[in-house]
């Protein structure tokens, strides 16, 4: 990998980009399970004014399709990030990469630029 030490930088912010993106989701996650205990908790549905002209609430709720193909979706994506974390490339393909340098992209050298 001789392009490692360049991406040093980016990588160095998106750590902290992670970190908020992962607090948010777990906020996210805690806010939505909050609600769902809190539905689940007290069957009393929410006094609306009559004014809004809502439905009666239903008597009773059930899991809907959704829930059980999100489930499929993630169940997938652990299969394929098992797959991709034990992939290992072809032994054909693994000297390729190890003898040949390449070329290198011109946008990565700095040497002209002066601060």
């Amino acid at each position: 990998m001789p392009y490692l030490a360049h991406t040093a930088h980016a990588q160095l912010g998106a750590l902290p980009l992670g970190f908020v993106g992962w607090t948010l989701v777990a906020v996210s996650v805690g806010l939505i399970q909050w609600r769902v205990w809190i539905l689940t908790h007290s069957p009393e549905s929410i006094a609306f004014p009559p004014e809004f002209k809502l439905p009666q609430s239903p008597e009773e709720q059930r899991v809907g399709g959704a829930v059980w193909a999100g489930l499929v979706g993630v169940a997938l994506m652990v299969v394929m990030g098992i797959i991709n974390v034990f992939y290992k490339l072809p032994e054909q393909e693994k000297g390729r990469l190890q003898t040949e340098e390449g070329i290198d992209n011109p946008a990565f050298e700095f040497y002209d630029v002066k601060l």
